[in-house]
C-alpha cells in the first residue's frame, strides 16, 4: 500500500466515530471486544491491502467515508487531496439532494477552510458566504450553527485589510449570541468574554472594558459580589486599562484578591499570581509601597511550595506591564505593550481616542513596542515609508529597571533605524513600566535587561 498509515487512521476514526455503519457494524463490535481500536484498524487495514479498495467502500457510506477521508487530509495539511474530497463530497450530496441541502454546510466550510489555509481568500469566502446562507435557510438567521463560520469570514476579512466588516461580523456573532440565551443571561458570559478579547486584539479597548463590566455585572446579579466567576471579567476590566494608559487598574485587581482570599481553598500559586497582578497595579497608579508590600507577599506565598521555585516564574526577570498612553515627541505617538495573540495589522478606532474621529481604522506596527504607522511616517523618511522596508530595521537596546518598576540608562546597543525613529523609542521605552526582579521578597535593580524592537 502507498499509504497504509492514512489507511489505518482513517479505519481508527471510522471504527471509533461512525460504528456501527452498515455491514461492518456488528464485525467491528466483536472484534472491539477482544482487542483494542487501534488493533482492529491494522487488522482492517490489512486485509485492505490484499483486497481492491472498493472492497471496504462497498460497506460503508460513501459519504461518511469521503468527508472523514477529506477531515484526516485537512487536518495532515494535504490540502490539495483534501479540496479533491471536499468536492467530491460536495456532488454526492448535490447529485442526491440538490444545491440547497443543509448536508452542504460542513464541507463547504471544510473547502472554504483549505482554501483559507492556503491564504486563497476569495476562494475560501463565496464558500463560507454559502454555507452561512444554507444556514439560514435551513435553521434561521440567528442559528448558532454559523458561529464557526463567522469566524473564519472574520480572518479573511482582517487578511484583505477589511477591518471594519471583520468587526461587524464579531457584532453579529454577539447579536446572535443575545437572541439565543437573552442580554442577562450567564450563558451570555462565553460570548461576551469572546467579543471582549476580539475589542482589546483590535484596539477598541474601552469598548472591551464595558464588555467586561457587563459580564461582571451579569454575575453580579446572578451570584453576588463575591463568586470567583467575577476573576475573569475583573482581570479584564484592569487590562484594557492598563493597555490604555488610564487610572486605577488596581482597584479591581483588589477585587479579584479579596474574592480568591474568601473563598478559603485558592491554591498558593493562584494566590501569589493575584498578589504580583495588583501589585502591578499599584506600581502603574504610582503606588509604590503598596506594591512593594504585594510584591513581598507574593514572594512568601509561594516560599513552601513543594512542585519547583515557583517564584522563578514570577520574579526571575523585569516584565513590562505598561506604558503611558501619549508621548509628544516629536509629534503626538501612541504607544501601546503588543500582548496580541492575532497580531492584527490594523486597529478599529476607539471612542475614546485622542485622534481624528473620522479615521475609522488605524494600522499599526511594531514588536513588542505597538506604534500608529501613519505616525511613524511623519518621522521617517519617504524611502523607509514601505512597510516591507521598515520591516527590515530594528533596534536593540539596554537599559537599567529600577526596583519601582521606572526604566533608567537607556542605550542602544545596535540598530539599523535612522535616528528619529531611535529617539522616538528611547522615549516610548521611557514611558514604559515593568514588573521589577524580586530576591528574598525584596524588589531589586536589574541592570542590562535586554530588549530588541523590530517594525513589522
Amino acid at each position: 500500500m502507498k499509504h497504509p498509515w492514512r489507511i489505518k487512521a482513517l479505519i481508527l476514526w471510522l471504527v471509533c466515530c461512525l460504528a456501527p455503519v452498515g455491514a461492518i457494524a456488528e464485525p467491528a463490535a466483536e472484534s472491539l471486544a477482544e482487542s483494542p481500536a487501534e488493533s482492529l484498524a491494522e487488522s482492517l487495514a490489512e486485509s485492505l491491502a490484499e483486497s481492491p479498495a472498493e472492497s471496504l467502500t462497498e460497506k460503508l457510506d460513501d459519504e461518511s467515508f469521503i468527508g472523514s477521508l477529506a477531515a484526516i487530509q485537512e487536518q495532515n495539511r494535504e490540502f490539495d487531496a483534501s479540496q479533491a474530497s471536499y468536492l467530491e463530497l460536495l456532488k454526492l450530496i448535490e447529485e442526491r439532494d440538490g444545491p440547497y441541502s443543509d448536508e452542504l454546510i460542513e464541507p463547504l466550510t471544510g473547502l472554504g477552510r483549505v482554501n483559507l489555509e492556503q491564504a486563497r481568500y476569495e476562494e475560501a469566502e463565496p464558500l463560507f458566504r454559502r454555507a452561512q446562507h444554507l444556514s439560514h435557510r435551513a435553521e434561521g438567521v440567528h442559528t448558532p450553527r454559523q458561529k464557526e463560520i463567522i469566524d473564519l469570514l472574520t480572518r479573511i476579512h482582517m487578511e484583505l485589510d477589511q477591518p471594519l466588516e471583520a468587526d461587524r461580523q464579531q457584532s453579529f456573532s454577539l447579536y446572535i449570541s443575545e437572541k439565543l440565551n437573552g442580554k442577562d443571561s450567564t450563558a451570555l458570559l462565553p460570548a461576551l468574554y469572546k467579543i471582549a478579547e476580539w475589542y482589546l486584539e483590535t484596539g477598541q479597548f474601552s469598548r472591551s472594558r464595558k464588555m467586561y463590566e457587563k459580564a461582571a455585572d451579569i454575575i453580579k446579579a446572578h451570584d453576588g459580589d463575591q463568586d470567583v466567576k467575577l476573576v475573569e471579567a475583573l482581570r479584564g476590566i484592569a487590562r484594557t486599562r492598563q493597555l490604555q494608559g488610564i487610572c486605577c487598574s488596581h482597584r479591581p485587581l483588589l477585587e479579584v484578591l479579596n474574592i480568591l482570599k474568601a473563598q478559603g481553598d485558592t491554591q498558593p500559586v493562584a494566590m501569589a499570581h493575584a498578589m504580583a497582578e495588583l501589585a502591578d497595579g499599584y506600581s502603574i497608579s504610582k503606588k509604590g509601597p503598596q506594591a512593594l508590600e504585594l510584591y513581598r507577599q507574593a514572594w512568601l506565598t509561594l516560599q513552601n511550595e513543594p512542585e519547583g521555585d515557583r517564584r522563578e516564574n514570577l520574579f526571575h526577570r523585569p516584565e513590562q506591564i505598561a506604558m503611558s498612553k501619549i508621548e509628544r515627541y516629536p509629534t503626538p505617538q501612541v504607544f501601546t505593550i503588543a500582548p496580541f495573540q492575532k497580531k492584527y495589522r490594523h486597529h478599529i478606532s476607539d471612542p475614546t481616542t485622542d485622534f481624528d474621529p473620522s479615521q475609522k481604522t488605524r494600522q499599526v506596527i511594531g514588536v513588542p513596542v505597538q506604534f500608529l504607522y501613519e505616525q511613524l511616517k511623519q518621522i521617517l523618511p519617504s524611502a523607509l515609508h514601505d512597510p516591507e522596508t521598515l520591516a527590515q530595521l530594528f533596534i536593540e537596546l539596554e537599559f537599567t529597571v529600577r526596583e519601582d518598576g521606572n526604566v533608567v540608562d537607556i542605550v542602544i546597543a545596535a540598530t539599523n533605524a535612522p535616528n528619529k525613529l531611535i529617539r522616538t523609542m528611547k522615549q516610548a521605552m521611557s514611558k514604559s513600566r515593568f514588573r521589577p526582579r524580586v530576591q528574598e521578597g525584596v524588589p531589586i535593580e536589574t541592570k542590562n535587561v535586554q530588549l530588541t524592537q523590530v517594525f513589522k
